[in-house]
């Protein structure tokens, strides 16, 4: 591994340290002359500032030199482990364009008991100074209270925050984790355990109220540097050290020096701020370290508060594990003051030795610290109670929902009041119940947030009855309506509209004066609301009637090839026309085809109203789709109407004998002429037998008197069949000549009619 390459000592006169507080707790006032020969009082505010905190002897001063190319002292190991930097240090770095602080370790022998006044003070000095604070720390102190200085930095947070919130400047909290090996906890793991542990001393510390919630890295940035042990793995250690310092020296902005970190201090008035700083700190009583009794009375009051705090903490823990699951703590308002005030006895009884001033602090931070958790914890019960109650509402109210649509519209003001007004008076009890009887907690918010949730409900409640309540009329009116207009298209009279429309109005006015105006008013509704739910029932009428002609429009073209058919095979009375030649069947094509084409002018729009023609609505089938149904039409009736020409064209041709016909009957029938014209009662049948054809003739009622001959004639042959069942073999002939002779017979007539038999 190449070994990184380091800053040089520079000349003495360009980079010599000074002391800045020595250990008197003094502020030397010679920086300006040092800053001058430095070169910096001329930067304006290119510069940066970055100090180090860090236990005694742990190598602070070391790292500093190899990160910034200073000549700060360091302990000699060899000689003794014993103080080497005393009070403050001062020194530039060009590279980095910084300023170097050594700061006098922590915990040193030398200052004993007082050791803590310094470590505060010039701490939370570094800390107003410095866009970056390096702490340097052990790796496995990583955990340790005093050893990683917590209890400093948890005062030197407080003391910032009161001293300087109004700054808004951030700060680079910077942890140097030494001695660091592979074969210990992970980096990974360490560095976490320190941001949780800021975290829990950040929301330890009493803030004002704009900072309640607030956390560290609102002010702070917090950044982890893991170097291996200097002396077992040297190597690892520099090049670490060598890539920290490159971070140091990089003016990219992706270094370790930000923006956001400039405290905007001039250089030619930083000695004067540092000093104003100094002066401050001095003068402030808060900072300044109490008497031993004090001392022992800090530490001793908020040992008692922790362990006191510690069964509240975890019973609050578990009756929040409760009401997150959905559980009601009972009688939460009366257990948690007792459980306060139990702690707070518990306080008070070993605390009583201790001074009073610092006693009551403490006092007063637990039970604010103890009530914080009752007031969320209530809140939190609030809430729960919110849902429960809600969840309940709607319970009930999907009882509500299993009556008919029509049925719920009618019921619905009366059943939804009732339940509201129960489920908010329960949840008043029960958080009257949960609250505790010495503080001014309040419900009312969480009951008007409760009222507003359970008037949501009940208006989506009702836009769902109200939805399924026209549907029920639409169902109703179908049930209704559906019969007497599938009656009124099987029929499709010229009356069929008239009889539908009087039907519609007659079943709107029904429902709207009947069930709508019952629905109207469990429903507690407007007169808009009454007159927009008329208009639906209307359109849902409509909507049925027009539901039918539409699935009857499939058989349209079928009917009105019948009713062609009825008209132009059929006469008035329902008897098949016979095609003779004097039968105008042109002028029945034209009748027939136009009553079909009245089928589809009555299908073609609802005629509901008397302007129905300028309604688009009331189109149910399109011009297109009309003129398709008609060319349709006209397809299916002009092979009728051919074959019927056809029919009578054969007829004529039927009944046409030749002429030469009549001279051979006269011949050949002479003797039957002169018997039946010398037989007055042959003359006088033969005579009516003529009358009786030429009747039926000029009547065009060959086919029904031709279907009644034949009927006839096959009931006489199966009579003749029965009476000869008995004959033997030998009378088969007979039969079967009387079979012939009749067909001959029936053959005959069928000829002189002039129809088939």
């Amino acid at each position: 591994m190449e070994a990184p390459e380091f800053p040089p000592v520079a000349a003495e006169n360009d980079t010599a340290m000074m002391q800045i507080i020595d250990d008197d707790y003094q502020f030397i006032e010679s920086l300006p002359a040092a800053m001058r020969k430095w070169k910096f009082v001329d930067r304006g505010f290119d510069f940066n500032v970055v100090s180090i905190l860090g236990s005694q002897s742990s190598g602070k001063s070391t790292l500093l030199n190899l990160l910034f190319g200073t000549t700060f002292p360091e302990m000699d190991a060899h000689i003794g482990r014993q103080q080497t930097t005393r009070g403050l240090w001062i020194a530039p770095c060009h590279e980095a364009a910084a300023l170097v602080m050594d700061v006098e370790g922590t915990d040193s022998k030398e200052r004993g008991e007082l050791h803590m006044n310094f470590e505060r003070k010039s701490a939370l000095f570094s800390l107003a100074l410095s866009e970056v604070l390096m702490v340097n720390m052990w790796s496995n102190d990583v955990g340790r209270y005093q050893a990683s200085n917590y209890g400093l930095l948890k005062n030197v947070l407080d003391l910032h925050l009161q001293l300087f919130q109004e700054e808004g400047c951030r700060t680079l909290l910077l942890f140097v984790l030494r001695d660091h090996s592979k074969r210990m906890t992970t980096a990974e793991l360490l560095t976490g355990s320190l941001r949780k542990d800021m975290e829990n001393i950040w929301s330890d510390l009493v803030k004002p109220e704009k900072f309640k919630n607030s956390s560290v890295t609102d002010f702070f940035d917090l950044e982890f540097a893991v170097l291996p042990h200097k002396e077992y793995a040297e190597d690892e250690f520099l090049q670490c050290v060598g890539d920290l310092r490159k971070r140091f020296e990089d003016k990219s902005g992706e270094g370790i020096f930000k923006r956001d970190y400039k405290k905007n201090i001039p250089a030619d008035g930083f000695n004067a701020y540092a000093s104003k700083i100094w002066e401050t700190i001095m003068s402030n009583k808060d900072v300044d370290i109490p008497t031993q009794k004090e001392m022992l009375a800090t530490y001793r009051c908020e040992e008692i508060s922790d362990e006191v705090y510690q069964p509240v903490g975890e019973q609050f823990a578990v009756w929040r594990a409760a009401v997150a699951s959905g559980q009601l703590v009972p009688n939460f308002g009366k257990r948690a003051q007792e459980l306060i005030d139990g702690a707070l006895a518990k306080y008070d009884s070993p605390a009583s030795r201790y001074v009073a001033q610092v006693r009551n602090k403490k006092r007063h931070m637990l039970e604010s610290r103890m009530m914080t958790d009752a007031s969320s914890l209530y809140q939190i019960q609030l809430d729960s109670l919110s849902t429960s109650t809600t969840a309940e509402f709607k319970r009930q109210m999907k009882a509500f929902s299993s009556l008919s649509a029509l049925d719920a519209a009618q019921q619905f003001g009366r059943a939804v009041t009732s339940v509201r007004d129960q489920c908010l008076s329960t949840f008043a009890e029960k958080a009257a119940e949960a609250r505790m009887p010495a503080a001014s907690w309040s419900f009312d918010d969480a009951q008007a947030s409760l009222s507003t949730m359970l008037n949501d409900e009940v208006a989506a409640l009702r836009s769902t009855t109200v939805k399924l309540m026209t549907e029920g009329f639409k169902d109703v009116l179908a049930e209704s309506l559906g019969e007497l207009v599938a009656e009124q298209i099987n029929r499709s009279g010229d009356g069929m509209w008239d009889v539908i429309r009087s039907a519609l109005e007659e079943n709107v006015q029904n429902a709207c004066s009947t069930v709508l105006s019952k629905c109207a008013h469990g429903l507690d509704a407007s007169d808009q609301e009454i007159s927009d739910w008329t208009n639906a029932v209307r359109a849902a009428a409509v909507g049925c009637v027009k539901e039918k002609m539409t699935e009857s429009i499939r058989f349209l073209p079928l009917k009105m090839v019948k009713r062609f058919e009825s008209t132009f095979k059929f006469d008035a009375n329902r008897i098949p026309r016979v095609w003779t030649a004097d039968t105008d069947v042109t002028a029945l094509f034209m009748e027939a085809r136009k009553q079909g084409e009245t089928l589809l002018e009555l299908y073609s729009h609802l005629r509901l109203s008397d302007d129905f023609a300028a309604d688009p609505a009331a189109v149910i089938l399109a011009a297109s789709r009309v003129a398709d149904i008609k060319d349709q039409y006209e397809s299916d009736i002009q092979p009728i109407f051919k074959e019927t020409l056809e029919i009578q064209r054969r007829n004529n041709a039927e009944f046409r004998i030749p002429l030469w016909v009549y001279p051979v009957i006269l011949f050949l029938g002479f003797n039957e002429l002169i018997l039946v014209l010398t037989s007055p009662l042959l003359l006088i049948s033969c005579l009516l037998l003529g009358v009786v054809v030429a009747a039926v003739h000029i009547s065009g009622q060959q086919n029904a008197v031709g279907f009644v001959v034949k009927t006839l004639l096959q009931q006489l042959q199966q009579l003749v069949g029965n009476m000869a069942g008995g004959a033997n073999a030998e009378g088969g002939a007979p039969r079967r000549s009387m079979s012939s002779a009749a067909d001959g017979k029936e053959k005959r007539m069928s000829h002189a009619f002039g129809f088939d038999l």
